[in-house]
C-alpha cells in the first residue's frame, strides 16, 4: 500500500487506472473496491468526506462526490450530498444554569460526547426535544437502508452507522450528531444513515428526530434535520440555542501593551479571519498526541490550503509546534492549558498574547489610522498585498475580542 502519497494525487491516480468517468457518464455511478483504494492509500482517509471541502480535487472538479453503500463498496456518483449551515449565531440564545456536578467539566467540554452530557445534565435536551428522554443509543451499528439523491439511488447495505448521542422519550427517538466547532456544511450520511436506520427500526410505535448539534463560542446549537422522502434539509428557522450561566474573564484589553516575546515571530503572521476555527483547530490537537495537516484538513470545513492558515495562526500564538520529521503538529502546554478554558477565557488568553504583538495593537487603539512601515516590518508586512490581506484578519479577531468580551 502506497502510504506516502497524498490524498489528492492517490485519487488521481485511481482515476487514472479505472473507468470512473465513463461510467459515471453512461450510467452514472461507479462503485469502488476499499480493497482497490487501499492499493493507494488507507480508506478510511481517502473515503472519509464530512464537509464539502474535503471532496477529493479531481472528484470536485467533475461534480463528484462518494458515499458508501456496503461494507467495502462506495459509489461515486456526480452530485451533492452536503447540506449547507449558516455558521453565523443570529437567534436568541437562552441562559440556563450549569450542572452541579463535579465530574462534568461544564466550563470546556472537550469532545462532543462531553457536551452533549452537559446538554442532557442541564435539561437542554429535554427542551430541544419537548418531552423528558432516556440516553439509549451511543456508539455504531451496521445498517440497511435505500435513499436517492437526485437520479442516484443509493443501497446501503451493512453499513457502519454512528450516532453521537441516542435518546428516547414517551413518544419519540431523538438522534444527534455532535460537532465540536462551527461547519458551513455537513455531508448528508452523518445524519441520514442513522435516521433512516432508526425510522426503519421504531417503524411505527415512535417517531425519529434527527438533530445537528455544534458546541461552538460556548453556544449549544440545535437544528432539525428534515427528511421528507429524497428532499434533505437543516431546519435553520427552528433551530434552538442556549448558554450556560457564568462570569465573564476580567480582562482590559486595551491596556495591554506592545512587547516583544509573546508572539512566536518565526511563524508567518496570521493569515486566519475566523478566530473560532483558530481554536477549534488547537482543541483538536491538544486532544491527541499529534496529528498531521491531512488528518487536521478532514476535521473541517476547510480547503486544505486554508488549514495551513489556520496551523500558522496557532503557531504563531505559540498554542502549537510542528515537527519536520514525523509532518506533524503537537500542542505547547499553553496551548494544552488554552483548550481546557472555557470559550470566553480561550478568547481573552488569546487577546492578551495577540495584543503583545505591535501591528494588533496599533490597529485597536487607532483603527481608522494606516499602521506606520516601521510597525508594519518588525511583523514581515513590508509588502503592501501581504499587509492589506493580513490587516482583514487582524481587524477580524479585534472584532472578535470585544464582541465576546464587551460585557467584561
Amino acid at each position: 500500500m502506497v502510504s506516502a502519497i497524498n490524498r489528492d494525487d492517490a485519487w488521481s491516480q485511481i482515476f487514472e487506472e479505472y473507468p470512473i468517468l465513463n461510467a459515471v457518464d453512461s450510467i452514472g455511478y461507479y462503485d469502488i473496491k476499499a480493497d482497490d483504494i487501499k492499493l493507494y492509500k488507507e480508506p478510511r482517509l481517502m473515503c472519509k468526506v464530512d464537509f464539502r471541502e474535503g471532496t477529493p480535487s479531481i472528484m470536485k472538479s467533475h461534480g463528484l462526490s462518494i458515499l458508501a453503500i456496503n461494507n467495502g463498496l462506495y459509489r461515486i456518483a456526480r452530485n451533492s450530498p452536503f447540506l449547507d449551515i449558516e455558521e453565523n449565531i443570529s437567534a436568541k440564545v437562552k441562559e440556563v444554569s450549569p450542572p452541579d456536578l463535579i465530574t462534568l467539566d461544564h466550563e470546556n467540554p472537550s469532545s462532543e460526547s462531553a457536551a452533549l452530557d452537559i446538554a442532557y445534565a442541564t435539561g437542554i435536551l429535554d427542551d430541544v426535544f419537548g418531552e423528558e428522554s432516556r440516553l439509549t443509543i451511543r456508539g455504531r451499528k451496521r445498517c440497511d437502508l435505500d435513499f436517492n439523491i437526485g437520479s442516484t439511488h443509493y443501497p446501503v447495505r451493512g453499513v457502519q452507522v454512528e450516532v453521537d448521542g441516542g435518546y428516547e422519550g414517551g413518544s419519540g427517538i431523538y438522534l444527534i450528531e455532535a460537532k465540536i466547532g462551527s461547519a458551513s456544511n455537513i455531508n448528508i450520511r452523518q445524519l441520514l444513515y442513522p435516521h433512516r436506520f432508526w425510522e426503519n427500526f421504531s417503524k411505527t410505535r415512535k417517531s425519529v428526530s434527527s438533530y445537528i448539534f455544534f458546541y461552538q463560542e460556548g453556544v449549544y446549537r440545535f437544528m432539525p434535520f428534515e427528511a421528507n422522502g429524497d428532499v434533505y434539509s437543516i431546519d435553520q428557522r427552528s433551530q434552538k440555542l442556549y448558554r450556560l450561566r457564568g462570569t465573564l474573564p476580567s480582562v482590559d484589553i486595551k491596556a495591554i501593551k506592545p512587547r516583544r516575546g509573546d508572539v512566536n515571530e518565526s511563524a508567518p503572521f496570521p493569515q486566519a479571519d475566523k478566530l473560532d476555527k483558530v481554536i477549534d483547530v488547537v482543541i483538536k490537537i491538544a486532544g491527541v498526541e499529534s496529528t498531521s495537516k491531512e488528518d487536521i484538513s478532514l476535521m473541517f470545513d476547510i480547503v486544505p490550503r486554508q488549514i495551513d492558515y489556520y496551523c500558522n495562526a496557532a503557531l504563531w500564538l505559540g498554542l502549537i509546534n510542528y515537527n519536520g520529521q514525523s509532518q506533524s503538529y503537537q500542542a505547547t502546554d499553553l496551548g494544552m492549558t488554552i483548550a481546557r478554558q472555557s470559550y470566553a477565557n480561550q478568547v481573552a488568553e488569546i487577546a492578551k498574547i495577540a495584543l503583545t504583538n505591535e501591528v494588533f495593537n496599533f490597529v485597536l487603539h487607532n483603527p481608522k489610522l494606516a499602521v506606520p512601515a516601521s510597525i508594519r516590518n518588525q511583523s514581515g508586512l513590508s509588502s503592501e498585498s501581504t499587509y492589506g490581506r493580513r490587516l482583514m484578519t487582524v481587524k477580524s479577531w479585534l472584532s472578535h475580542f470585544e464582541r465576546v468580551l464587551s460585557k467584561v
